[in-house]
């Protein structure tokens, strides 16, 4: 029956492992398909590396072009300031031509009376002379004279005196109007009701010459006054007809003055909205001033923002390189397992093969044992006789190497785990590469980041260590050789870690992950390396895991001191080539970092 039992074991093994096949060529695809992934992913990280450096070239021009920009608004802001100067100027000169205007004003209005009064009492005077003539053919003639000499001697007397006002007044908005400094661009408007107040001048002084003349022709006229009453009447109807066009040319006078004032008033009003406009404009002008300070400032953070991201982008694309390298290996070693897993599937084959022979052979020996039985059926033995057929050989000896809880036989794989795994997640939360100033040299650099997660990974050691031993009073062939084991395993991880880590940075701790991974199941953690397949069986010679398992596994159960010795001298090996790498790294990192502060310092230069 144990036969029986053991060939169906063997089958289902064998199910298993022809099942399982299928597996591990989709693993090796899938590898296959990683690396050309990140073989891809190096590709677009060194063609965006050319985008990031136009970006950051950009980002300089652009807070160049604003400083240009700030110059420039200062330059319109003070002369903004000058042309609100002028609209002041200029709206005083306003006021000035508004009071000039009113004196033109109203003298013209006064030499309008008495232009007209004047001219009724030289009408009555006339008529009344004529009057007297005709009545009194015989009046003296010296009479006549003497009425005709006061009516010019009120004629003479500086007729045209009522127009001394009209006269002052326009010389005042003359000599207001002289000044195209204060007045400027809205004296243009003035300018087109000027023509109409010439116009009105030129009339009041032909007028006043016809007015002139005409009493000239009177005293002429009173000389031959006996000779020709009808030369008088014409020169008096000349002399009214003189004195309607000097009424008509002041009525002209005052209608275009009246426009020249609301035309002064309109050009104050915009004067005002001038000035005010470009107080507006300041006020606008200086808040542009001020964004356009801000802007300047934000766009030299972006530049720098940029600079470091062109950093981060190289250390990037380096990193990628990496992955593609690790892809291509892990690629390899997949493909090695599939070989090995196909090995192992042969070799289980045969193994059925051979329990289903044993399985034929023991139904033949079972067949010849019931024919032996019957012939011998027929002896009497002895008791000695039976005793010798039972128990032919007796069997001697101890049992050595014995578990008496599970843990112990997994605790050599949990410890190793424990403290890889602890390390890999230490090197997230404690800076592994940023120095807190800039080292003097690499090797001081290196020197002191050893020594601070040194302490770190024996503290988590001795952590692990008497946890084990006191709180799960887990039993030992030597506690202090287990403490100084674990100490050691500890430093070797921390060291294969602090590499990945300072060469690729997340890059290199997904590396180390992938490492675990790799050695969960090919360094005699669930399965002994002995009963792995060839491929496997070789390879966890190369991997720390297998070193540090098998060391626990003597310390804690088997006590050989030999084989502990032997586990202690390779990964000694391990913790020396990858310090050295380490250091290499750090030399490396040190350059990349020197050239980076010295383009920050030229560059803040």
């Amino acid at each position: 029956d144990g036969a029986n039992q053991l060939h169906e074991g063997t089958r289902q093994l064998y199910s298993s492992l022809n099942g399982k096949a299928s597996d591990i060529g989709k693993l090796a695809d899938g590898a296959s398909e990683l690396h050309e992934g990140t073989t891809t992913l190096k590709t677009q990280l060194a063609t965006g590396k050319e985008g990031v450096d136009k970006l950051a070239k950009g980002s300089t021009d652009l807070k160049n072009g604003l400083d240009e920009l700030n110059v420039g608004a200062k330059q319109v802001l003070d002369g903004l300031g000058q042309a609100s100067l002028g609209a002041g100027e200029l709206n005083k000169g306003l006021e000035a031509l508004q009071q000039g205007s009113a004196n033109l004003e109203n003298g013209l209005k006064q030499a309008k009376q008495q232009t007209n009064q004047k001219m009724g009492e030289l009408k009555q005077g006339l008529q009344l002379l004529y009057d007297t003539a005709n009545n009194n053919g015989d009046l003296p003639l010296s009479t006549i004279k003497d009425s005709l000499g006061e009516i010019l001697s009120q004629i003479d007397d500086d007729p045209g005196s009522a127009l001394d006002p009209l006269i002052a007044g326009a010389e005042n908005l003359r000599i207001n109007l002289s000044s195209e400094s204060e007045f400027g661009a809205g004296l243009n408007k003035l300018s087109k009701t000027l023509p109409l107040l010439q116009e009105g001048q030129q009339r009041v002084v032909g007028g006043t010459e016809k007015l002139i003349e005409g009493a000239t022709q009177l005293e002429a006229g009173t000389n031959q006054l006996n000779g020709s009453w009808d030369l008088l009447i014409a020169g008096a109807e000349e002399l009214d007809g003189g004195a309607a066009q000097i009424a008509a040319g002041n009525a002209q006078v005052n209608a275009g003055w009246k426009e020249l004032q609301n035309g002064a008033q309109q050009l104050q009003a915009g004067a005002k909205q001038v000035a005010d406009g470009n107080q507006t404009v300041k006020t606008g002008w200086n808040q542009l001033t001020v964004g356009a300070g801000k802007l300047h400032d934000g766009s030299g953070q972006i530049a720098d923002g940029n600079r470091t991201v062109a950093s981060g982008w190289q250390e990037l694309s380096a990193g990628a390189a990496q992955l593609n390298d690790g892809a291509s290996q892990i690629a390899d070693g997949n493909q090695a397992v599939k070989e090995g897993w196909n090995t192992l599937t042969d070799g289980v084959s045969q193994v059925d093969d051979g329990l289903g022979q044993l399985v034929k052979g023991s139904d033949e020996l079972k067949t010849g044992l019931e024919g032996g039985a019957e012939r011998t059926s027929a002896l009497d033995p002895s008791e000695e006789n039976v005793t010798m057929f039972a128990e032919p050989v007796v069997l001697s000896g101890e049992v050595i190497n014995s578990y008496p809880f599970y843990r112990d036989a997994n605790a050599p794989y949990i410890l190793t785990l424990a403290l890889y795994v602890g390390l890999l997640v230490m090197s997230v939360a404690v800076p592994f590469t940023r120095p807190a100033t800039m080292p003097s040299s690499p090797l001081v650099w290196f020197g002191g980041k050893v020594a601070k997660i040194s302490v770190l990974a024996i503290a988590q050691a001795l952590i692990v260590s008497l946890y084990s031993l006191i709180v799960l009073r887990m039993e030992v062939q030597s506690a202090i050789g287990f403490i100084l084991f674990t100490i050691f395993v500890s430093l070797t991880f921390m060291m294969i870690i602090l590499f990945l880590v300072v060469l690729a940075g997340n890059i290199g701790r997904f590396a180390a992950l992938a490492f675990v991974v790799l050695q969960l199941s090919t360094t005699g953690s669930a399965l002994p390396v002995h009963m792995l397949p060839e491929g496997l069986r070789n390879l966890s010679v190369f991997l720390p895991f297998t070193y540090s398992i098998n060391g626990y596994r003597n310390i804690i159960t088997l006590g050989n001191s030999s084989a502990i010795w032997q586990s202690v001298t390779v990964l000694l090996i391990f913790l020396l080539v990858f310090a050295v790498l380490a250091l290499a790294a750090f030399f490396w990192k040190y350059r990349t970092l020197k050239v980076d502060n010295v383009e920050l310092v030229e560059e803040a230069v």
